[in-house]
């Protein structure tokens, strides 16, 4: 149920992939990753590049009945061997809070 809550309620795009819910600090809080790794670098258009870590995103979504809800998103990070540029996929919902590259699905990272 999770999983059809987040894609129908809370228009998580279906290339997010549930992980798991945890009740944590009088709130519910979601946890969510990304499926699959981009096609190509979004500067260069490269094929060629590795993983470089990853970070936590903490997003606030609406509440149900009177608990707070959030969103945990895995964002990884990428760096292009071609032209060494490192960016992110864009977290859903982050749109508002986030620079991107040519309305593609990465950050720029700086």
């Amino acid at each position: 149920m999770s999983q059809s809550l987040l894609y129908h309620a809370f228009g998580i795009p279906k290339t997010y992939r549930y992980v798991r819910t945890e009740y944590q600090q009088r709130a519910v809080w979601f946890s969510v990753r990304p499926e699959g790794e981009p096609e190509c670098c979004p500067l260069c258009q490269g094929k060629d590049f590795v993983g470089h870590g990853q970070r936590e995103r903490k997003v606030r979504m609406v509440p149900i009945g009177l608990k707070p809800v959030w969103l945990k998103v895995a964002v990884p990070r990428y760096r292009c061997k071609g032209c060494g540029q490192t960016w992110e996929i864009t977290p859903p919902l982050s749109g508002r809070m986030s620079r991107s590259a040519d309305n593609s699905s990465a950050t720029w990272s700086t």
